[in-house]
Protein backbone atom coordinates (compact mmCIF):
# COMPACT_ATOMS: atom_id res chain seq x y z
CA UNK A 1 0.00 0.00 0.00
CA UNK A 2 2.95 2.47 1.15
CA UNK A 3 4.30 1.91 -2.30
CA UNK A 4 1.29 3.04 -4.06
CA UNK A 5 1.29 5.75 -2.05
CA UNK A 6 4.40 6.78 -3.38
CA UNK A 7 3.75 6.66 -6.58
CA UNK A 8 0.28 8.03 -7.00
CA UNK A 9 0.93 10.78 -4.80
CA UNK A 10 3.39 12.52 -7.39
CA UNK A 11 0.88 11.85 -10.54
CA UNK A 12 -2.29 13.03 -8.34
CA UNK A 13 -0.18 16.19 -8.04
CA UNK A 14 0.83 16.70 -11.71
CA UNK A 15 -2.66 16.33 -12.65
CA UNK A 16 -4.27 18.86 -10.10
CA UNK A 17 -1.37 21.37 -11.53
CA UNK A 18 -2.58 20.77 -15.02
CA UNK A 19 -6.25 21.75 -13.71
CA UNK A 20 -5.47 24.55 -11.22
CA UNK A 21 -3.66 26.66 -14.04
CA UNK A 22 -5.55 25.80 -17.22
CA UNK A 23 -7.89 28.78 -18.51
CA UNK A 24 -11.91 28.17 -17.53
CA UNK A 25 -14.26 29.12 -19.83
CA UNK A 26 -15.00 32.00 -18.09
CA UNK A 27 -11.42 33.51 -18.21
CA UNK A 28 -11.09 37.05 -20.30
CA UNK A 29 -9.23 35.36 -22.63
CA UNK A 30 -11.92 33.04 -23.91
CA UNK A 31 -14.94 34.78 -22.72
CA UNK A 32 -17.47 35.68 -25.38
CA UNK A 33 -19.82 38.82 -23.60
CA UNK A 34 -19.18 42.25 -22.23
CA UNK A 35 -15.82 43.02 -20.73
CA UNK A 36 -15.03 46.12 -18.92
CA UNK A 37 -11.04 46.59 -19.18
CA UNK A 38 -9.31 49.56 -17.20
CA UNK A 39 -5.37 49.87 -15.99
CA UNK A 40 -2.72 52.47 -16.34
CA UNK A 41 0.93 52.68 -17.12
CA UNK A 42 3.93 54.50 -18.25
CA UNK A 43 6.33 56.41 -15.73
CA UNK A 44 9.55 56.19 -14.73
CA UNK A 45 9.37 52.42 -14.29
CA UNK A 46 7.46 51.93 -17.49
CA UNK A 47 4.94 49.11 -15.34
CA UNK A 48 1.19 48.36 -16.48
CA UNK A 49 -1.66 47.57 -14.20
CA UNK A 50 -4.77 45.94 -15.63
CA UNK A 51 -8.01 44.80 -14.02
CA UNK A 52 -10.71 43.05 -16.11
CA UNK A 53 -13.94 43.04 -15.70
CA UNK A 54 -16.97 40.29 -16.67
CA UNK A 55 -20.36 40.98 -17.31
CA UNK A 56 -21.02 38.57 -15.14
CA UNK A 57 -18.82 39.67 -12.02
CA UNK A 58 -15.64 38.05 -12.07
CA UNK A 59 -12.61 40.67 -11.57
CA UNK A 60 -9.68 39.82 -12.85
CA UNK A 61 -6.13 41.35 -13.03
CA UNK A 62 -4.03 40.53 -15.46
CA UNK A 63 0.22 40.18 -15.79
CA UNK A 64 0.01 42.33 -19.21
CA UNK A 65 4.00 40.56 -19.74
CA UNK A 66 2.91 37.16 -19.29
CA UNK A 67 -0.21 37.41 -20.83
CA UNK A 68 -1.95 35.90 -17.51
CA UNK A 69 -5.26 36.64 -15.35
CA UNK A 70 -5.89 36.04 -12.18
CA UNK A 71 -9.13 36.06 -10.41
CA UNK A 72 -9.34 38.28 -7.24
CA UNK A 73 -12.79 38.41 -6.91
CA UNK A 74 -16.53 38.77 -8.01
CA UNK A 75 -18.38 41.39 -7.99
CA UNK A 76 -21.91 41.35 -6.83
CA UNK A 77 -24.28 41.24 -9.37
CA UNK A 78 -26.15 44.25 -8.90
CA UNK A 79 -23.42 46.58 -8.66
CA UNK A 80 -21.98 44.87 -11.90
CA UNK A 81 -24.75 45.93 -13.85
CA UNK A 82 -24.97 49.22 -12.65
CA UNK A 83 -20.83 49.53 -13.84
CA UNK A 84 -21.88 48.00 -16.85
CA UNK A 85 -24.63 50.91 -17.64
CA UNK A 86 -22.60 53.95 -16.71
CA UNK A 87 -19.80 52.49 -19.30
CA UNK A 88 -22.24 52.42 -21.89
CA UNK A 89 -23.77 56.42 -20.69
CA UNK A 90 -20.36 57.21 -20.88
CA UNK A 91 -20.12 55.67 -24.69
CA UNK A 92 -17.24 54.59 -23.96
CA UNK A 93 -17.49 51.95 -26.78
CA UNK A 94 -17.55 54.27 -29.35
CA UNK A 95 -15.43 57.58 -28.02
CA UNK A 96 -12.21 58.23 -29.30
CA UNK A 97 -9.54 59.72 -27.22
CA UNK A 98 -6.12 58.24 -27.61
CA UNK A 99 -4.14 61.07 -25.51
CA UNK A 100 -1.46 59.14 -23.33
CA UNK A 101 0.66 61.03 -21.60
CA UNK A 102 4.07 59.74 -19.22
CA UNK A 103 1.67 57.99 -17.15
CA UNK A 104 -1.57 57.27 -18.90
CA UNK A 105 -5.05 55.33 -17.39
CA UNK A 106 -7.48 53.73 -20.04
CA UNK A 107 -10.94 52.35 -19.98
CA UNK A 108 -11.79 49.51 -22.35
CA UNK A 109 -15.03 47.83 -23.52
CA UNK A 110 -14.41 45.22 -25.25
CA UNK A 111 -17.51 42.70 -26.68
CA UNK A 112 -17.65 39.99 -29.28
CA UNK A 113 -17.93 42.64 -32.14
CA UNK A 114 -16.49 45.75 -30.79
CA UNK A 115 -13.25 46.77 -29.00
CA UNK A 116 -12.95 50.50 -28.22
CA UNK A 117 -10.49 52.17 -25.43
CA UNK A 118 -10.30 55.30 -23.78
CA UNK A 119 -6.81 56.60 -22.72
CA UNK A 120 -5.72 59.38 -20.96
CA UNK A 121 -2.95 61.42 -19.22
CA UNK A 122 -1.29 64.34 -21.06
CA UNK A 123 -1.87 66.90 -19.43
CA UNK A 124 -2.29 69.45 -22.67
CA UNK A 125 -5.41 67.43 -23.59
CA UNK A 126 -7.41 66.48 -20.59
CA UNK A 127 -10.30 64.01 -20.33
CA UNK A 128 -13.92 64.71 -19.09
CA UNK A 129 -13.76 64.49 -15.53
CA UNK A 130 -16.76 61.84 -15.86
CA UNK A 131 -14.11 59.13 -17.19
CA UNK A 132 -12.11 60.00 -14.48
CA UNK A 133 -14.46 59.68 -11.86
CA UNK A 134 -15.97 55.91 -13.10
CA UNK A 135 -12.20 55.36 -13.48
CA UNK A 136 -11.35 55.87 -9.63
CA UNK A 137 -14.41 54.02 -8.55
CA UNK A 138 -13.06 51.12 -10.63
CA UNK A 139 -9.92 51.31 -9.05
CA UNK A 140 -11.77 51.18 -5.71
CA UNK A 141 -13.60 48.26 -6.24
CA UNK A 142 -10.10 47.07 -6.66
CA UNK A 143 -8.42 48.38 -3.37
CA UNK A 144 -11.80 46.73 -1.66
CA UNK A 145 -10.78 43.45 -3.24
CA UNK A 146 -6.59 43.42 -1.91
Amino acid sequence: MRDFLQLALPFVGIIALFFSCRSGKNSPDSYEKKQLIFGSGGGFMGTNEQFVLLDNGRLYTQDVMKDEYEEIGRVPKKMCKTLFQRADTLEIESTRFMNPGNKYFYLEVKNPSNQNRVTWGDSNTPIDEEYRHFYRKLMDLIRDKK
